[in-house]
């Protein structure tokens, strides 16, 4: 089977995230015999950067890659546009681009084009060439929500402001409604989002589990634990780019509430708090942050594994109604202690406090939780191996890699169930 992935940039799995998942799933494709094919969308996310390995172990891999330049400029469309729920105005320059990436799949001729979060959705919308299968996690409607309820860059706007974000919050959630009835077949990475596609005009839609690389052997993890050094203080870890929308959500809860409450409990010396990722959004009222004796920005670090090996609780504050967490999974993969927001069970459904992790509803019973796992080795080690259990069971890229093969073939047989179903009407005509 030829199959050609549309998706924002070419996937890396040093990336972590979603480019991580795509690349693990393509990997996995490639290595069934598959015929892979990637249109990918060069310049729009400048922070996305992809590494010149990953590239050229993509084409040595004989993965046939087509880049298509993004261009900013496109006319914006005015009030009409917004009523009528137009690209014109929801997405100019992205719509601009749709004639050439349909000239690019038509050129490649796939069994099956697979569209990977909301711009290729955009992109692919109208392609009727083969089937389309469309992999979803939270929609634009949904980020600029979370921005606007969570946010603390928007919660210091005027009140005018915060109307014209519901505006066109309002309007972006009837522009991704329309843009859900365009491919062949369409699935959701979370359970809470599969049930707002069924009752938003696509009944037929399905699940399809996130999935993360194996950071390591759980033979070799269990041996590096043992051989640790103990930390002279217990330590946490948030790891995570900061532009993210949902990363940034979670930055009040951290900083306004947990911190100082920790340092209230256990003091500003009695523990460190190591954030890895991308820092360089830090909002303003945040920089004060980086003198606090207790934490450390260190910035992105590839891979992780060692972040995820030194901490005594790897953190999730994230109190936004997110899809799966990626970074809690991973975390599985190396049997760390996860403390996480009761919200991540909406996107990771097996979560169970006190079986696989730690689970609190806000920030107070958050900090009970670190306190909890700082104090109990054997707790720790406890919801580690369980944690793994979870991941092995679920979590793997080779189980999803059989899962997205048998969403491909479903993808197809729904496509030619159409075409019949067509041909028979012209012919009842």
């Amino acid at each position: 089977m030829k199959v050609a992935f549309v998706l924002p940039n070419l996937p890396d799995l040093q990336n972590g995230g979603g480019g991580a998942r795509m690349a693990g799933l393509i990997d996995f494709l490639r290595h069934r015999n598959h015929e892979i094919a990637i249109v990918s969308i060069q310049g729009k996310h400048a922070s996305r950067t992809v590494s010149p390995d990953a590239i050229q172990s993509a084409k040595e891999a004989g993965i046939e890659i087509v880049s298509v330049g993004w261009k900013q400029k496109a006319s914006i469309g005015g009030i009409s546009a917004f009523l009528k729920t137009s690209d014109s105005f929801f997405a100019p320059a992205e719509a601009a681009l749709r004639p050439e990436i349909h000239r690019q799949l038509a050129a490649l001729a796939p069994d099956c084009v697979v569209a990977f979060s909301p711009d290729p959705l955009v992109y692919v919308q109208h392609f009727q060439d083969c089937p389309v299968l469309a992999i979803m996690s939270e929609l634009p409607y949904l980020n600029m929500q979370t921005r606007r309820q969570y946010s603390p860059v928007e919660h210091g706007k005027s009140p005018i402001q915060r109307l014209k974000a519901v505006m066109l919050e309002w309007g972006q959630k009837r522009y991704d409604k329309k843009c859900l009835t365009s491919p062949t077949r369409l699935v959701f990475s979370a359970p809470h989002y599969q049930a707002w596609a069924k009752a938003n005009g696509r009944p037929d839609a399905g699940l399809f589990r996130t999935s993360v690389a194996d950071l390591d052997r759980q033979a070799d993890c269990e041996e590096t634990r043992r051989a640790q050094v103990p930390a002279p203080k217990p330590s946490i870890l948030v790891i995570g780019h900061l532009h993210s929308t949902n990363n940034a959500a979670g930055l009040p809860i951290l900083f306004d509430e947990i911190v100082p409450e920790l340092d209230r409990r256990i003091g500003q010396q009695g523990y460190l708090l190591n954030i890895v990722g991308d820092h360089r959004a830090l909002p303003v009222q945040y920089l004060y942050m980086k003198d606090h004796p207790a934490i450390s920005f260190k910035g992105p670090v590839s891979p992780p594994k060692d972040e995820f090996l030194d901490a005594t609780v790897t953190l999730v504050a994230t109190p936004t109604r997110t899809g799966p967490r990626t970074r809690i999974l991973t975390a599985f993969t190396l049997q760390s202690c996860i403390v996480a927001h009761q919200n991540n069970v909406l996107g990771i459904p097996e979560l169970q406090d006190s079986e696989n992790c730690l689970i609190g509803e806000n920030s107070l019973a958050l900090v009970d939780k670190i306190l909890q796992a700082f104090s109990s080795e054997e707790l720790r080690d406890k919801l580690g191996k369980n944690g793994r259990s979870l991941f092995d069971s679920l979590y793997r890229h080779d189980l999803a890699g059989i899962e997205l093969e048998s969403q491909l073939q479903l993808t197809i047989k729904e496509f030619n169930d159409r075409d019949i179903r067509k041909h028979a009407k012209r012919k009842s005509h």
